[in-house]
């Protein structure tokens, strides 16, 4: 792991995305809703944040921290 970053949508914990040393982030749910999304190597924090969005059914900007 070489950093991770929280995923919150809409004041919901999601969960983490962890870069890994190959430069992709897998993702970590921490509610129940997002684990469809569980392991899956995303190139970017923006297409992982766009499905956990659409899983959580949110429309509204999400942040990372």
């Amino acid at each position: 792991m070489l950093r991770s970053y929280i995923i919150e949508i809409d004041g919901i914990f999601a969960g983490a995305a962890i870069l890994q040393s190959n430069g992709k982030f897998r993702f970590v749910p921490t509610d129940t809703r997002v684990r469809k999304i569980r392991d899956i190597l995303w190139s970017n924090l923006s297409e992982l944040r766009r499905e956990a969005r659409l899983l959580l059914g949110s429309r509204q900007e999400t942040t990372v921290h």
